[in-house]
């Protein structure tokens, strides 16, 4: 299972804050296959980042299976995973 809880992604373009994704909520459970469709530029690509590990969110969780993956500023991976 994927579940993404108030997921938020903010960027700067020419030194202004840019809110890409904001208070994103999903859940795919296991064994499901879903799209994301959307406009060009509405963040399909930044959150398909997220949820892989690529990048870092500004805000919210993301859970994989019985791991949490939570934001981490002191490490060098984006995210730090824990077991419950």
């Amino acid at each position: 299972m994927i579940s993404v809880r108030s997921l938020g992604m903010r960027l700067e373009s020419g030194g202004r804050p840019v809110n890409v994704l904001t208070d994103v909520w999903l859940e795919i459970p296991a064994r499901q296959f879903v799209a994301i469709a959307g406009p060009s530029g509405s963040g399909k690509s930044t959150l398909l980042g997220l949820i892989a590990g690529l990048d870092r969110p500004t805000a919210g969780d993301i859970v994989w299976r019985a791991s949490a993956a939570t934001p981490s500023a002191t490490s060098s991976s984006p995210f730090t995973s824990s077991r419950p």
